[in-house]
C-alpha cells in the first residue's frame, strides 16, 4: 500500500470511508462486549455462594449449609 502523500485524493476519501464504516463496526461490537461483561458482573453480583468463597465449590457450599454436619457416631462433640 502506498504513502498516504502518494495517494490520490479518490484514494485518500475511499481510504476514509472504509475506515469510517470500520469504526462504526467496531463500536457495535464494543458495545455488544461492554453490555455482556456488565450482564456477567450482574449475574456474578447476585450468586451468594461464590460470594467471599475461595475454596472449591462444594466446601463453600457444605461450609454455608444451614444444616449441621453429621458427626461419626460414638463420639461427642
Amino acid at each position: 500500500m502506498p504513502g498516504l502523500e502518494e495517494m490520490s485524493r479518490e484514494e485518500l476519501i475511499a481510504l476514509a470511508r472504509a475506515l469510517a464504516e470500520r469504526t462504526v463496526i467496531l463500536e457495535k461490537e464494543n458495545a455488544a462486549l461492554r453490555e455482556r461483561v456488565a450482564r456477567l458482573e450482574r449475574l456474578i453480583s447476585r450468586n451468594s455462594d461464590n460470594s467471599g468463597c475461595r475454596l472449591r465449590p462444594m466446601t463453600c457450599l457444605i461450609e454455608s449449609s444451614p444444616m449441621p454436619l453429621l458427626r461419626p457416631m460414638g463420639r461427642e462433640a
